[in-house]
């Protein structure tokens, strides 16, 4: 058995017979003892490339990664034709959703539902001469729970307040953020962390108290 190591590699292969360590004596001359091909079909190997590093992002409030769940991974070798993505709830018995084929090395999962860990299934495809091989690697991810609060600061006839300060509160009184209200009075405080099994209570009041004349 010849064990080669070079995936989808053709090779030729033949056979003579060495009279150095026979007792069988040829008449034919030495021109005539060349090696005589094997026929038959051509051989391979098939060895598609595995998945060395698989990586998910695991909640973070505070980047653009935020909206999603951000996934990256990477063959052993150059052996692979394509990928296929999916991805099912962890400790599931669901059937897995596939969520990308293609031949990228990353890809940006904006569907995941906030506080929800996912169990990720990335498998590599390659044809060799016709035989195919799917190696796979998981990895667990989630997206972080967060909600934005906005509104406006208002005179009595809904014109909007320029220049308002306002503080975003905790439910203790804490004051998390300030920000100042733009030409319409509007505010937006974003990337709020919250519980999704019970609930997270926040404040926003103007810093002082203004009177119209």
């Amino acid at each position: 058995m010849d064990v080669a190591d070079r995936a989808c590699t053709h090779y030729s292969y033949a056979v003579r017979i060495d009279q150095t360590h026979s007792d069988l004596r040829l008449r034919d001359t030495e021109s005539q003892l060349k090696p005589v091909p094997i026929n038959g079909p051509e051989l391979y190997f098939d060895q598609g490339a595995e998945i060395a590093s698989f990586v998910a992002t695991q909640g973070d409030a505070h980047t653009e990664l935020k909206s999603g769940v951000l996934l990256n991974w990477a063959p052993s070798s150059s052996a692979v034709d394509s990928y296929v993505l999916q991805r099912r709830v962890k400790n599931s018995d669901t059937v897995a959703d596939t969520i990308y084929a293609g031949t990228e090395n990353s890809f940006f999962d904006h569907t995941a539902v906030p506080d929800v860990h996912y169990e990720y299934i990335v498998t590599a495809l390659y044809d060799s001469n016709g035989k195919f091989t799917g190696n796979y690697a998981t990895t667990e991810g989630w997206r972080t729970p967060y909600g934005e609060i906005s509104g406006s600061i208002v005179m009595s006839d809904n014109s909007g307040m320029n220049g308002v300060e306002v503080s975003l509160q905790g439910a203790d009184g804490t004051v998390m953020r300030t920000m100042i209200t733009d030409a319409a009075g509007a505010y937006r405080f974003d990337s709020l962390l919250y519980d999704t099994q019970s609930h997270t209570d926040y404040i926003v009041i103007p810093t002082h108290t203004y009177l119209s004349t």
